[in-house]
């Protein structure tokens, strides 16, 4: 019989990783402000809304993510793979349902993903997949413990998907978990 894993504490460099996104987009902001006052610009200062608790999820803030499918992906806090938080779906009926977001550089996106339905193993009818463009670049199914993808992302603007299937409808519960997306842009040396 598995067991769900517990939310170990954060530690404190958990919430320090999770803190340094929001300043450097702070600190960002602070500077262009400032590079704007010395020219003589006027800057009008700049509010900051909430984070997106789903991006948070994802450790992914600094993308614009979008859903849809027959019922949404939402936060959980029981199965995560940084002991904090992650994306997770529940699976109902016969459904679909995806996630997603657009790069418009090149560089590299790593994430970590897990699919667990007890009793499955590597059932085609309970999948997650990631696509870039619509082109298939990894498949989980049935129950696997947490594994790190990473993949190429070349030059251009690309949508990263993934999406969630359950064609037979037999199992409902949690089902699909994505956590730890991070995307490192290709630094070019001219």
């Amino acid at each position: 019989m598995e067991t769900l894993q517990t939310r170990p504490q954060a530690t404190l460099a958990d919430r320090i990783k999770r803190l340094g996104s929001s300043i450097q987009h702070r600190a960002r902001t602070f500077a262009l402000n400032l590079l704007l006052l010395v020219v003589g610009w006027h800057a009008t200062p700049v509010t900051h809304a909430a984070a997106d608790p789903f991006a948070v999820a994802l450790d992914a803030t600094n993308l614009v993510w979008s859903q849809g499918g027959a019922f949404p992906w939402s936060v959980h806090t029981q199965v995560t793979h940084d002991g904090v938080d992650a994306a997770g779906h529940e699976v109902s009926t016969v459904s679909q349902s995806w996630f997603e977001t657009t790069l418009h550089e090149p560089g590299t996106l790593s994430f970590w993903w897990k699919v667990n339905i007890p009793g499955v193993s590597g059932s085609g009818s309970h999948q997650l997949t990631f696509s870039v463009d619509n082109v298939p670049q990894g498949v989980i199914s049935g129950s696997t413990e947490w594994q790190e993808q990473s993949v190429p992302i070349s030059p251009g603007q690309h949508v990263l998907k993934w999406n969630h299937y359950n064609y037979d409808g037999v199992f409902v519960g949690l089902g699909a978990w994505v956590d730890q997306v991070v995307f490192t842009p290709l630094i070019s040396v001219t």
